[in-house]
């Protein structure tokens, strides 16, 4: 069985569902009918013998079908589901008296959308819905036999399994949903934490390869500008050596608390590798992402680090590329603020620089 859409186990659901059950699946209670008849397991009333089995069959495939194809073209939701499901089967328990007493082989129609609803549906719609048909049965039976009605033993039969198989369609529905649900929730989880950094709680690198071609698509589509901030520590390696690991590891944290903090939470703070950080700055050109770049810079600055009972400063380089302005495309933006970067370095550092074409032509030098 194809796995449910989330939204749907919560009751929500949408159109996705119905394209994942195939037309037959509605239809095969006709196919469970037509070779009851032609094996004999059932007898034929005068009505049914007026009426040629195989044209009723025809009409009930032909229903499945069509009613399938009219619920997946529209939106579902729970509610709507619930609809569909009792649209088929009262036109069921309509067919089982069409064609011809209360031992009609078309009793087996039932069955698909029930199980259907148990799949799809929590437990209390499906037993409804069971029960529901199963008072139809009874209640044609009086209305076309009136005191006279003749209960076979396969008339209580197919009435109470039709009445087990709703409940239990229900009870394994409900199991299918919360597993697929643990299931998901477990995914999302590992998801998230193969995207996030352990030491700074950022986003890490593999997140920014998937987000910023989107990013630039984005910004291509709407005609938008998009720049990117490239921070880098100026003493880390220095810090790590006098200070210990310990203290370059809180210079990162202390780092990465001072960028999330001076964006906007339409930006996305990025953990590049090593003391490299990348900020993602949607709708917002080189220019006015000059503001946040300074302001990023002044606040490593003036914040030190506290490292076995002493205060320790560093500094920090920013580079700066910027959407269509700097670059056409994601990778060449990477490699243009990446410039930007090595250019604050190579000036003095503890600088701001923003991309130039005459960058390119220096290129980026050995750290």
């Amino acid at each position: 069985m194809a796995a449910l859409p989330e939204d749907l186990m919560e009751g929500k659901g949408d159109g996705r569902l119905l394209d994942e059950y195939p037309p037959f699946f509605l239809a095969c209670g006709a196919l469970i009918a037509i070779a009851g008849v032609v094996l004999g397991l059932f007898p034929l009333s005068q009505r049914l013998q007026s009426v040629p089995i195989y044209v009723i069959s025809l009409f009930t495939g032909l229903f499945a079908v069509a009613w399938y194809r009219w619920a997946a073209g529209r939106s579902v939701n729970e509610g709507k589901l619930v609809l569909a499901a009792a649209v088929y089967l009262a036109v069921a328990v309509l067919l089982v008296f069409v064609s011809g007493d209360i031992n009609s082989p078309f009793i087996f129609l039932t069955l698909p959308p029930l199980v259907l609803a148990g799949i799809t549906l929590a437990a209390g719609p499906t037993l409804a819905l069971a029960l529901s048909t199963a008072v139809g049965l009874v209640g044609g039976a009086l209305i076309q036999s009136g005191v006279n009605l003749q209960v076979t033993e396969f008339w209580w039969t197919a009435i109470a399994s039709i009445a087990v198989i709703g409940a239990l369609s229900g009870l394994v529905g409900r199991a299918l949903r919360r597993r697929y649900r643990a299931l998901e929730e477990a995914k999302s989880k590992a998801d998230s934490n193969s995207n996030v950094d352990d030491l700074t709680g950022l986003y890490n690198r593999r997140h920014l390869n998937s987000i910023l071609p989107q990013e630039v698509e984005r910004a291509r589509r709407y005609g938008r500008p998009l720049t990117l901030l490239m921070v880098d520590s100026d003493h880390l390696k220095e810090m790590n050596d006098s200070h210990g690991h310990h203290a370059g590891d809180e210079l990162l944290k202390a780092m990465a608390r001072i960028i999330s903090e001076q964006i906007r939470l339409v930006d996305t703070a990025i953990r590049f590798g090593g003391d490299e950080f990348i900020v993602i700055l949607p709708d917002t050109d080189l220019a006015a992402a000059m503001i946040p770049a300074e302001r990023i810079r002044a606040m490593i600055g003036e914040h030190p680090i506290e490292s076995r009972g002493e205060q320790v400063f560093t500094t920090a380089c920013v580079g700066v590329a910027s959407f269509p302005e700097s670059a056409d495309d994601s990778m060449t933006l990477l490699e243009h603020v990446d410039q930007a970067l090595y250019a604050s370095k190579r000036n003095g550092r503890n600088l701001v620089t923003a991309y130039s074409k005459e960058l390119s032509e220096v290129g980026v030098p050995a750290d």
